[in-house]
Order: structure tokens, then C-alpha cells, then sequence
């Protein structure tokens, strides 16, 4: 960054910490999930904060599962700490979201940045709201053009095809790969089935409305839709029936948008994790991962890092109540900041 952009970053960062607390910090936590290893910011992001006069705190081994010790993170400018003073600080980052008995360790107007799906998982809104916590969603974060910044679809496409073929009776080649969807995530997969020479079938949804007829003869069907929430639980695109009577034996179901349990538009899936990612249905593989990036989580947190560091800056720099719309409509539970502060 050129010198006098970020005198001006420092500028703003010293008049916003007056306004709002006395003390920002930034704190990066651990993940939660078993076996899963990514980091929301590298050392590099870190450093980038602390030269702008951002405080950071990180909880110890944070970064190990994908080789940052914490002597890096020291290098960069940070503190470590242990894992309750990291959930004490004024803006805790992570990927995946916080839960409850986290939220609890939180103080109150604070700041939660990480990935919430509140509107497909109602309950994590209700407690915000419950401790006073304000939620920054990366999943609601747009860009200019009002799409997800932060966003791995290439990587998420890329892992969930790899782990389909791994599952899959047949080689790439001899497979027939059917997706369900259009968009970002199915323009991944179909690239990648594409370069593996399996034959490519994109089902629309006048296709996906007699779905009985495109079954049979499917190696792997990728769901890429991203369901509705009026239908989540209600509507299906593929009942357990279907799949019964249509899908061959061993073939493999592929969802990559992943939607929480009963709100899927194939009946037989259900969330999976990084540490037990297949399961058969109806003698039909399923693969259903929430965290598909994190397959490869050195890559993953490298893209998630360079992605999140600079809407950190632009909320401390300008204050939370004056960031643009792009971070205005991933809060969640704003009126707790408010409460607190205001």
C-alpha cells in the first residue's frame, strides 16, 4: 500500500478509535470444526492491520493446521493470547460462525465477523440478539456489482468434484456428470468435469421439473441450486423415491451448496463435515460438506485472508455506523452496537 494512503488509513483509524472505544482490537480465533484446519487471516493480513495502528490479539495455534506458528503471527505485529482474552476482543474474526457457548465469552456490543447463514439457521440471530453481539456476515458481504465477496466457488466446485470422482465407481472419463443449477458453482463444476472428460449435462429447471426422466444414467449429479428459503423444507427437486428408483447403484450425489438438515432440495442429503464427508443412501454415495473450501485449507485460508482483511480495515477506519452498503447489509443484530455505544 503507498505511504500516503495509509497515513490517511492511520488518520482515520485514530479518529474512529476515539469515537468509538477507547481500544479496538482485532481478534482472530481458532476454528471449530473437527478436522478442519484454515485460518481466517495469515501473518501477511495481520501485518497489514498492525502497520495501520490496528491492535490484534490471535488465539494461540490458531494458524498451525496450516503451518503459521505463533511466533509469525508475533513477527506481524500480534499478541497471543489465550482463547478467552481472543473472544474478549473488540472484533473476533473467524470463518465459521461462532456458537452460542463462544458468543457467551464475548462482551457485549462487540463484533462477530464470520459465516453465519442466518437466514437458513434462524437461531444464530436470536442469539446475537440474546448476548448483545453484533454479527458481520461474510456470506452477505457483496462486492460492486451486489455478488458475495467473499466467496471460494472455484475452490468449492474444484474440492467437491474431486472427492465425487474419488467416490465414483467409474474413471472421470466414463463418467456422465449431471448438475442441478446454473451460476458460479456450477460453471466451476462443469469446468472441471469438463477438463476430466467426463460428458457434461446442465439440467434447467424445466429438465429439473421432470427430473424422473434425467436420472437414469447419471455417474454423479451435482447439486449447484441454491434453494430458496419459501421452499427449504417444504418443496423438493429429488425425493428419497426418485433416487431409489432412478439413480443407478454407486453412483454419487455431489451437493456443494449445502443447505442445513430438511432444507435441501434433494431429500437424502444432509450436512457433512471435513472429518466424515460421505455416506450412501439408498446405495447411492452422498457428499454434502459444509466447509468445501477447507479441503485444501492452505490455498483456502490464503483466498479467505486476502478477502476479509480489507472490509476489517474499512469497518475500523470509518466507524461501523459509516461503512457502505456492501458491509451495512451483513449486520446482523446492528441495534446491539447502539445499545452499548451510541
Amino acid at each position: 500500500m503507498k505511504e500516503w494512503r495509509q497515513r490517511i488509513l492511520r488518520k482515520q483509524i485514530r479518529s474512529f478509535l476515539k469515537n468509538w472505544k477507547e481500544r479496538t482490537i482485532v481478534g482472530l480465533v481458532a476454528e471449530n470444526r473437527p478436522s478442519d484446519r484454515v485460518v481466517a487471516l495469515r501473518p501477511k493480513e495481520i501485518k497489514r492491520l498492525t502497520d495501520l495502528g490496528i491492535e490484534a490479539v490471535i488465539e494461540t495455534n490458531a494458524g498451525k493446521g496450516v503451518g503459521f506458528d505463533d511466533k509469525d503471527y508475533i513477527v506481524a505485529g500480534a499478541t497471543i493470547v489465550d482463547r478467552l482474552t481472543a473472544y474478549k476482543s473488540s472484533l473476533v474474526v473467524r470463518i465459521n460462525e461462532i456458537s452460542r457457548n463462544e458468543l457467551e465469552m464475548m462482551i457485549p456490543g462487540n463484533i462477530s465477523m464470520s459465516m453465519l447463514h442466518h437466514e437458513g439457521v434462524p437461531q444464530r440471530k436470536i442469539d446475537l440478539e440474546e448476548k448483545l453481539i453484533v454479527g458481520v456476515e461474510l456470506d452477505s458481504i457483496t462486492d460492486d456489482f451486489g455478488k458475495r465477496a467473499v466467496y471460494l466457488w472455484e475452490l468449492t466446485a474444484e474440492n467437491g468434484m474431486k472427492l465425487g470422482y474419488q467416490l465414483s465407481e467409474r474413471k472421470p472419463e466414463e463418467c456422465v456428470v449431471k448438475l442441478l443449477g446454473y451460476g458460479n458453482l456450477a460453471r466451476g463444476a462443469m469446468t472441471y468435469a469438463a477438463r476430466a472428460g467426463s460428458d457434461v449435462i446442465v439440467l434447467n429447471k424445466k429438465q429439473m421439473k421432470e427430473i424422473e426422466k434425467h436420472l437414469p444414467g447419471t455417474d454423479i449429479l451435482v447439486n449447484c441450486v441454491n434453494w430458496p428459503l419459501e421452499k427449504r423444507g417444504k418443496e423438493l427437486i429429488i425425493t428419497r423415491e426418485q433416487i431409489r428408483k432412478f439413480m443407478r447403484q454407486g453412483s454419487v450425489i455431489v451437493d456443494l451448496v449445502v443447505n442445513p438438515l430438511g432444507d435441501s432440495p434433494i431429500e437424502t442429503c444432509r450436512p457433512t463435515f471435513l472429518d466424515n464427508n460421505q455416506y450412501q443412501e439408498e446405495g447411492v454415495w452422498h457428499t454434502c460438506c459444509w466447509g468445501w473450501p477447507n479441503y485444501d485449507p492452505e490455498k483456502a485460508s490464503e483466498m479467505y485472508s486476502k478477502l476479509i482483511v480489507p472490509h476489517i480495515i474499512e469497518i475500523i477506519a470509518k466507524g461501523p455506523l459509516n461503512v457502505g452498503e456492501n458491509i451495512k447489509r451483513a449486520y446482523v443484530n446492528i441495534e446491539a452496537l447502539n445499545k452499548i455505544y451510541y
